[in-house]
């Protein structure tokens, strides 16, 4: 999605990055994001690009004068490019670009240090390495939300106009 200024500034629920994920958006490209929407895009696995006003608005303008023309996302290398070709660099935190490209969010990290924790001491592990007498429900892989798991496809991601 290519959005114009402050966009997502009012949605302090996680629902709005939620919306947007279960439609297929995979980024959003603004000049400027509501704080607690930029950073509950990296805890839901959604990655929130800030690019200049002007590139955001050459951007939008390529897209409306071609339907169906596309733009590419591209984590690793951090850029952006456009139906035209041009490319635009963006900047994201280290750890919030490993965490989206292996697919982790905050509460599978933690589970992973829970896990090395129980190896240092020996304990008993399940089939997926999970003790799932001591972890609530929805923080394991199968229970009624599944953090744990990929939320990220790999790649760069495509939009279009």
């Amino acid at each position: 999605m290519v959005a114009a200024e402050n966009f997502g500034c009012g949605s302090s629920r996680e629902a709005a990055v939620w919306v947007l994920a279960a439609n297929g958006f995979r980024s959003v490209v603004a000049p400027s994001l509501g704080d607690i929407f930029h950073q509950n895009c990296f805890k839901n696995g959604l990655l929130p690009v800030i690019l200049p006003a002007e590139a955001v608005a050459g951007l939008r303008r390529q897209l409306h004068e071609r339907p169906g023309a596309t733009l590419t996302v591209d984590l690793e290398t951090q850029t952006v490019t456009a139906p035209d070709g041009a490319q635009h660099r963006f900047e994201v935190d280290a750890f919030r670009k490993e965490m989206l490209l292996t697919g982790r969010d905050e509460i599978g990290l933690t589970l992973g240090f829970r896990g090395e924790d129980r190896r240092v001491r020996g304990a008993p592990r399940t089939r997926d390495g999970l003790d799932r007498a001591a972890a609530p429900r929805h923080l394991i892989p199968g229970g009624s939300h599944d953090h744990a798991q990929s939320r990220v496809p790999q790649g760069p991601v495509e939009a279009r106009g």
